[in-house]
C-alpha cells in the first residue's frame, strides 16, 4: 500500500503541473508529512533525463525544505544529489564544497551507507580535478568504511575509483590490480551495477599495457554486460576505448570512425571532458595518417572548450599533443611554448607536496594492511602452539621412521641397480622404435604426396563427365515440356554446378600442395584492386561500401599464383556472405601496412559473421560457417594453406559488429629445406608411371 502511494504521490506532479517549483511545493504541501522528501527527490530524478538544470533546481528546493525540518538524514540525502547534479554540469569544485559539508554530518551519525556514497563521488571529483593526493586518500578511507559494512557492492565501487587515480597516474599496472579486484568483488557479490564502465576502464588500461586483444575483448564483455540497454555514456566511452586500441595497434583509418561516434555522443551529453579528450585523440590520429591541418584544428577546438572548464588532467593531455604536433611539423617556437605549459601544468598537478602526500597515503593504507596481517598471524601463532605439540610427537615417530628408511634404502639399492639394466634395455628398444617411427614418417609423407595425386586425378576425370552431363541437362532443360522432368533437370543441372565448383577447388588444392615456387617483386595494390573488380561485377549486392587503405611495398617479393589464391578466397567470402538487411549499410576494408619485416593485410567486413567458438574450426577443410556456402567449405582452407606455403599466416578476430581476417606474410619469401624436400617428393610422386613391357 505504501509503494502504491510513493507512485501516486511521484507520478501527480509529472502529469498535473508544469514544470515549476510553485507547482511542486503546493503538490508537497497536500501530501503526508512522511512521503513528502520522497516526492521531491523523485521528481527531481525524473526530470534528469530532460533538464540537468531544471533537476538542480528542483534539488536547491530539496535542499532547502530538509534544512527547514532541521533532519541531518535529509540534508546529506538532497545534498549528496545536489552534487551529483553539480558535477554533471561540469561544475566540480562546488560538489566538492558540497561533498565535505555533508561528510562531517554523516560521519558523526553514523550514517554509513551515506558516508560510502559521499567518498566514492568526492573521490571521483578529486581525481576529475587532478587532485589525487586527496583522491587517493578518500577512496581508501571509502574502502575501510565498506569493508567494515561487507558490502562487496560498494567494495568494488571504491576498488574501481582507485583503479581510476592510479590510471590517471600512469601507473597501469596497480591501476589494473585495482580493477581486477572490483571485478572479483562484483562475481562474489553477483552485482552488475557499473560492470560495462568497469570493463571499459580494463580495457583503457589493457590499451596502455600495449595488450590491444585484451582490451578489445573487455570491450566486448562491456556491451555484453549492458546488452541491448547500453547507456549513450557508456556507447561513448566504449567507443573511445575502441579508438584507442585501434589507433595504437596502427588501424587510424578504423579508428578515426570510433572517435567521431564517441565525439557525437560527448557533445549530445554536453561531457566537456571527454569531448575534449576525443578531440586531442583524434588530432593524434589525423597526425599519424599525415593530416596536418586537420589535427590543428581539432585541437584548437579543444583549446577553446577547455577555458570553460576545470578538468586539469584533460588539459594537460592536450598541451602534450599540441606539443607533439608542433614538434612533428617543425614548428619548434609553438613546440617550445606548450611544452613550457605542459610543465608549468604538469608541475602544479604533481607536484612535490602531492607526491609526498601520495607516498603518505599509500604508506597509511600499507600499514592498515600490514595491521589486518598481524592479527592473521596471531591467530596463526595459537595455531602453531597446537602444532608445536604434534611436532614433538612428530620427531619420535620420524626417529623410528629414519631406522626404517635406512633399512628400506639397502633394499632400494638393489632394486635400483636392477632397474637401470632394465632402463638400458628399454632404451635400446626406443631407439629401434624412434628408427621405425622416422622411416613411418617419410612414408605417410609420400602417401600424403600419392593422395594429393588422386585428388587432382580423380577431380580431373570427374570434370569431363560432369561438363557432359551439364550440357545434357541443358539440353533436356530446352527439348522437354513435361514440368516435373524439367524441375528434376533443374536440380541435376544446380547439383552438377556446385559438384563442379567443389571439385575446382579440390584441383586448386592440389595445385598448391604441388606447385613451385615462382618468386617475383609483387605490386600488391594492383593485385587487390583486381581482385575486387572482379568480385564487384559478380556480386549479388552491388551498394557494398569499399574502403581501400592500399599501401605499395617497395621489395615485397613472394609467389603470385598462391597470393592471389588467399587473397580471393578471404576477399571473395567477404562479398558473398553480406549482410542484406536493409538496415545494415554493408561496408568492406581493406588495409596494407609493413611492420617488422612483414606484410600484414587486414580485410574487414560487418557481414553476417562466423557463429564458431573455436577460431581454429574456420580453417578446417569442408568446415562451412554458412549455409550459403557453394563452394562444400574449402575456401578459408585454401587461404589458408596458400599462406602457409607462403611462409605466412592467416588470423581470424571477431570485431564488435565486424568480423577481420589478418594475413602476415614476410617480405621477402625465401625457400626452406623444407620446401625443397617437398617439392622434390611431388616431382617423383607427379611423374607418369610408365608400364613394364
Amino acid at each position: 500500500m505504501r509503494a502504491i502511494q510513493i507512485l501516486l504521490f511521484i507520478l501527480l506532479p509529472i502529469f498535473c503541473f508544469s514544470q515549476n517549483l510553485d507547482s511542486l511545493k503546493s503538490v508537497v504541501n497536500n501530501t503526508p508529512k512522511d512521503l513528502q522528501f520522497e516526492v521531491v527527490l523523485s521528481y527531481m530524478r525524473s526530470l534528469l533525463g530532460e533538464s540537468v538544470v531544471q533537476s538542480y533546481n528542483v534539488s536547491e528546493y530539496a535542499v532547502e525544505y530538509a534544512e527547514k525540518i532541521g533532519d541531518s538524514l535529509l540534508i546529506t540525502k538532497a545534498l549528496y544529489a545536489q552534487s551529483f547534479l553539480l558535477r554533471r554540469m561540469n561544475k566540480e569544485n562546488q560538489a566538492v564544497a558540497n561533498l565535505k559539508k555533508i561528510y562531517g554530518i554523516a560521519k558523526r551519525n553514523n550514517y554509513y551507507e551515506e558516508l560510502s556514497k559521499i567518498l566514492n563521488l568526492l573521490a571521483v571529483s578529486y581525481t576529475y580535478t587532478a587532485n589525487y593526493d586527496e583522491a587517493l586518500k578518500t577512496n581508501f578511507e571509502a574502502l575501510t568504511v565498506n569493508e567494515k559494512r561487507n558490502n562487496l557492492e560498494d567494495i568494488s565501487i571504491s576498488c574501481n575509483n582507485i583503479g581510476l587515480v592510479y590510471f590517471k597516474l600512469r601507473n597501469y599496472d596497480e591501476s589494473l590490480k585495482f580493477y581486477q579486484k572490483s571485478l572479483m568483488a562484483k562475481k562474489k557479490s553477483g552485482s552488475t551495477f557499473d560492470l560495462d564502465r568497469l570493463h571499459i576502464n580494463m580495457a583503457l588500461c589493457f590499451n596502455q599495457l600495449n595488450a590491444f586483444i585484451e582490451a578489445e575483448q573487455s570491450i566486448l564483455e562491456a556491451f555484453k554486460a549492458c546488452g541491448d540497454n547500453c547507456s549513450d555514456e557508456i556507447v561513448m566511452e566504449a567507443e573511445l576505448a575502441l579508438g584507442v586500441s585501434l589507433m595504437n595497434s596502427e588501424r587510424s583509418g578504423v579508428a578515426i570512425d570510433h572517435f567521431n561516434k564517441s565525439l557525437a555522443l560527448s557533445r549530445k551529453l554536453k561531457s566537456t571532458r571527454f569531448e575534449m579528450e576525443i578531440l586531442s585523440l583524434l588530432a593524434k590520429t589525423y597526425l599519424q595518417e599525415g593530416d596536418d591541418e586537420k589535427a590543428l584544428e581539432l585541437l584548437r577546438t579543444a583549446e577553446v572548450i577547455s577555458k570553460s572548464t576545470e578538468y586539469l588532467q584533460s588539459l594537460l593531455y592536450l598541451y602534450e599533443k599540441f606539443s607533439d604536433y608542433y614538434a612533428e611539423t617543425n614548428d619548434y617556437q609553438n613546440a617550445a611554448y606548450y611544452s613550457r605549459k605542459y610543465s608549468s601544468l604538469r608541475d602544479s598537478v604533481l607536484s612535490e607536496s602531492l607526491i609526498k602526500n601520495l607516498a603518505n597515503v599509500q604508506s597509511q593504507f600499507a600499514e592498515r594492511e600490514n595491521l589486518a596481517t598481524i592479527s592473521i598471524k596471531d591467530q596463526t601463532i595459537k595455531q602453531q602452539r597446537y602444532i608445536s605439540s604434534l611436532i614433538a610427537l612428530t620427531f619420535i615417530l620420524s626417529g623410528l621412521l629414519i631406522l626404517f628408511i635406512m633399512r628400506t634404502n639397502r633394499i632400494a639399492r638393489k632394486l635400483n641397480s636392477k632397474l637401470s639394466e632394465e632402463v638400458q634395455r628399454q632404451t635400446a628398444e626406443l631407439t629401434v622404435a624412434k628408427q621405425k617411427l622416422e622411416k613411418s614418417n617419410k612414408s605417410l609423407m609420400y602417401v600424403n604426396a600419392e593422395l594429393d595425386n588422386l585428388i587432382y586425378k580423380t577431380s580431373h576425370d570427374l570434370k569431363g563427365p560432369l561438363t557432359t552431363l551439364k550440357g545434357i541437362c541443358n539440353l533436356a532443360l530446352m527439348d522437354v515440356k513435361d514440368a516435373t522432368a524439367l524441375d528434376y533437370f533443374a536440380k541435376i543441372d544446380q547439383t552438377t554446378a556446385k559438384l563442379s565448383k567443389v571439385l575446382d577447388r579440390l584441383s586448386v588444392i592440389s595445385v598448391i600442395m604441388s606447385t613451385e615456387h615462382q618468386i617475383v617483386p609483387i605490386n600488391l595494390p594492383v593485385v587487390i584492386n583486381e581482385i575486387v573488380q572482379h568480385e564487384k561485377r559478380i556480386a549479388k549486392q552491388k551498394d557494398i561500401k569499399i574502403d581501400l587503405f592500399l599501401k605499395d611495398i617497395p621489395g615485397f617479393v613472394t609467389d603470385p599464383k598462391l597470393l592471389r589464391y588467399a587473397l580471393e578466397s578471404v576477399i571473395s567470402n567477404a562479398f558473398k556472405y553480406h549482410n542484406d538487411s536493409p538496415r545494415v549499410d554493408s561496408y568492406i576494408s581493406i588495409t596494407v601496412k609493413l611492420k617488422r619485416e612483414r606484410v600484414i593485410i587486414s580485410i574487414i567486413d560487418n557481414g553476417i559473421g562466423m557463429g564458431v567458438d573455436d577460431k581454429a574450426d574456420v580453417f578446417r577443410l569442408f568446415f562451412r560457417a554458412s549455409e550459403r556456402s557453394e563452394t562444400g567449405g574449402t575456401g578459408l582452407f585454401i587461404a589458408k594453406l596458400a599462406t602457409e606455403k607462403l611462409s605466412g599466416d592467416i588470423e581470424f578476430y571477431k570485431l564488435p559488429n565486424a568480423t577481420e581476417f589478418r594475413i602476415t606474410l614476410p617480405k621477402v619469401f625465401e625457400m626452406t629445406q623444407e620446401h625443397y624436400d617437398e617439392i622434390e617428393l611431388n616431382k617423383h610422386v607427379m611423374a607418369p608411371k610408365i608400364k613394364a613391357p
